[in-house]
């Protein structure tokens, strides 16, 4: 068990360091195994992750939102291009650094997807931002799962409240045909009708009728 957590130790700092140019993601300069372990040299980050902030804040404006997120979603974009998932997509893997620089941490769950039907992967939920087939081992991954992970962030953001576990609302949805996933505008009565659209559309339980891609979701 521990060598095979080693070897996805440094696996995830050989994704990370193919991402040196991007804005929006932890730099990695070197890994290497020594005293029987395993070692990832990272940039050092000066600030405080998402939740902090949000503990703090409670809420942000929709526009200060969505701008805080956008260097995110763009090098999130760059990951999917590389066939990457990153699949942990949460406030507290989102790091606002203290010189303005809002960076995606933790790529310790990110997986390569081989096809849209990518193989058997390990279950790793973040109950209120996982997507409800990362609740299967072999449950349909793919760019589409980050979107949700993505947009459950910025629902948290503007709304201050965490989303329903997903599989909570696929069980509702399939027996009573209901969702209980509250409308942003309850919660934030100022938000525009596109942002709202853009979240209901990205947060969608089942897969065929969701968001497909970071760059729709952005669009």
């Amino acid at each position: 068990q521990f060598l095979d957590g080693m070897r996805k130790f440094i696996e995830e700092a050989r994704h990370l360091a193919k991402f040196q140019n991007e804005d929006g993601i932890v730099r990695v300069f070197d890994s290497f195994e020594e005293n029987s372990t395993a070692y990832i040299t990272m940039e050092y980050l000066e600030g405080e992750t998402l939740t902090e902030y949000l503990q703090r804040e409670k809420t942000i404006p929709e526009n200060t939102a969505i701008e805080m997120l956008r260097p995110v979603m763009k090098s999130l974009k760059v990951v999917h291009e590389a066939g990457l998932l990153h699949r942990d997509i949460a406030p507290d893997n989102i790091f606002l650094c203290k010189n303005g620089q809002i960076k995606l941490i933790d790529f310790g769950a990110s997986r390569y997807a081989t096809t849209s039907h990518s193989r058997s992967l390990t279950v790793i939920i973040k109950p209120g931002y996982s997507p409800e087939e990362q609740y299967r081992s072999k449950g349909d991954q793919g760019p589409h799962t980050d979107v949700y992970a993505m947009a459950a962030t910025l629902y948290k953001m503007i709304t201050g409240k965490t989303p329903p576990d997903a599989m909570e609302r696929r069980a509702k949805y399939e027996n009573q045909n209901k969702d209980i996933l509250i409308v942003p505008h309850r919660l934030a009565k100022n938000i525009s009708d596109v942002t709202e659209v853009a979240l209901l559309n990205a947060m969608n339980v089942r897969i065929e009728d969701r968001t497909p891609t970071i760059d729709t979701f952005l669009a």
